[in-house]
């Protein structure tokens, strides 16, 4: 049921949100040459100004959950849908059948306080259906996590490990059968998993691969809660998502926790990823030139690196916090370039 305190809230939030984007149109012909389109940075200004306004109690009351929203888009998509129950109260919901070859696992973003929208369950179910057409067999499995601040770190690794574990063990998956991936806060809890495998977290069960994983992709992580970079300074007009946002979830996030390379990846220390090549065997990361996190995601990839011998890094020089998907969640069913390049990556694997 609805308190009275979410629906004026949001009421507020919508409000303000409409008047910026009306306040944004009046300026944005004076926007920089290299920046986006009149119709995004109009709506960016939109989408970062509810957020801004609103908080999670809110957001949650008003967005569908993963699970709900999974029902609806396998409506929608016409096909059946099939979920996974997993411990630690988590679920994790199947586009396409359990027998591909491959698998590739999907861990969602909205800073582990928003549900998966369904504009990016839309992008799986493009991206899942437009490699299937191209002879490839593959499916996605899309882990429902529990939210912060309701559950906080590192309870949404716990949860990783639990579907990886499933796969592994219940479904009797070959790791190298196996892909991993997120955008955003997923990005971040895919460096997370990947982190636990190489050095198991003193709270978290430990899980021991008997061969690599076939590939990571990280698409615009959130490796970084800080803000002393310089793309969030260049990008706070540019980017989809706002400033306060940011601190919002990565304080709701934490919970109080330490900070630690396993939830922002960035602090690895020298030398915490040698030996990756033994828990993953390609890793892909994208990021945009436009978005707040580009310059902590270059950082991030080059400690990649340093570990492992196959990281391929793409910047879309025009492209905002994880562009493809963002562009989905804004209603366009063409096929972004970022798209291409995932689809791509996961067809040299496949």
């Amino acid at each position: 049921m609805a308190s009275l305190a979410n629906v004026v809230g949001v009421a507020r939030s919508t409000v303000g949100a409409y008047l910026a984007a009306f306040g944004r149109a009046l300026v944005s012909p004076l926007r920089p040459a290299d920046s986006p389109s009149f119709y995004k940075d109009v709506t960016f200004a939109k989408f970062r100004t509810f957020h801004t306004l609103s908080n999670s109690s809110q957001e949650q009351w008003l967005f569908p959950s993963t699970d709900a929203t999974y029902l609806q888009v396998a409506q929608e998509r016409g096909f059946n849908p099939d979920s996974i129950d997993l411990p630690y109260d988590s679920r994790a919901h199947w586009i396409g059948p359990r027998s591909s070859d491959k698998i590739f696992i999907f861990f969602h973003g909205g800073g582990y306080g928003l549900p998966c929208s369904a504009g990016h369950l839309h992008w799986l179910v493009d991206l899942t259906h437009s490699l299937q057409s191209q002879g490839h067999s593959i499916s996605t499995v899309l882990l429902s996590y529990s939210l912060a601040p309701g559950a906080p770190y590192p309870t949404q690794l716990e949860q990783a490990c639990a579907l990886l574990r499933h796969l592994l063990e219940i479904e009797h998956r070959a790791p190298s059968d196996l892909l991993v991936g997120g955008d955003s806060a997923g990005g971040n809890l895919t460096l997370a998993l990947l982190s636990h495998l190489l050095h198991p977290h003193p709270d978290v069960e430990p899980l021991a691969l008997s061969e690599p994983l076939a590939a990571a992709l990280l698409i615009s992580p959130w490796v970084s809660f800080s803000l002393d970079w310089r793309s969030v300074d260049a990008n706070v007009l540019k980017d989809v998502i706002a400033v306060p946002l940011l601190v919002r979830m990565a304080a709701q996030f934490m919970g109080g926790a330490p900070p630690d390379a396993y939830n922002q990846a960035v602090l690895a220390p020298k030398g915490w990823f040698e030996g990756s090549e033994g828990v993953v065997r390609r890793v892909w990361v994208y990021g945009g030139r436009w978005e707040l996190l580009m310059d902590s995601i270059e950082k991030v990839a080059g400690l990649l690196a340093e570990g492992h011998g196959d990281v391929r890094v793409v910047v879309q020089e025009d492209g905002v916090h994880e562009d493809m998907i963002t562009d989905r969640q804004l209603g366009y069913t063409h096929k972004a370039k970022g798209t291409v390049w995932v689809e791509d990556f996961i067809k040299e694997v496949c």
